[in-house]
């Protein structure tokens, strides 16, 4: 009757050591594989995680965007110009900006220094559309 195979002394590399033998017996194919997908899993999770979260922002950003163009009657364009030298004048990044600009479309609230530079900067496109013209 053979003995267990007992696991080497090193947990993260389990090799085993066979009866009658002097040294470890290298790992299987398939536990190769396992160990590779397992350590490949988080770093994915992760990436996901990530990327998940610049789908969101980048959707409420063109949302932003949108409320922009309809309240300045400006393109596309210039409401991104708009919202990037609000975010510049307020020192606030672009999400965060968007989110309060998409949240004061339904609820009218949004702090009056952000108001104020954001109507200065539509004012600004508009001055800066009539001068090209």
């Amino acid at each position: 009757m053979s003995e267990p195979l007992p696991l080497s002394h090193n947990r993260n590399e389990p090799h085993l050591v066979e009866s009658g033998t002097d040294g470890p017996v290298a790992p299987t194919e398939a536990w190769l594989c396992a160990k590779h997908a397992a350590d490949e899993t988080e770093p994915r999770q992760e990436q996901v995680s990530r990327l998940s979260q610049d789908l969101v922002s980048r959707m409420v950003i063109d949302q932003a965007v949108g409320v922009v163009m309809a309240l300045g009657r400006l393109g596309a364009e210039q409401a991104w110009a708009v919202l990037i030298e609000v975010c510049q004048r307020t020192d606030l990044n672009r999400r965060r900006f968007a989110e309060l600009l998409t949240a004061w479309a339904p609820t009218g609230e949004l702090n009056l220094g952000i108001r104020i530079a954001l109507e200065e900067a539509i004012r600004r496109q508009h001055t800066r559309s009539d001068g090209q013209s």
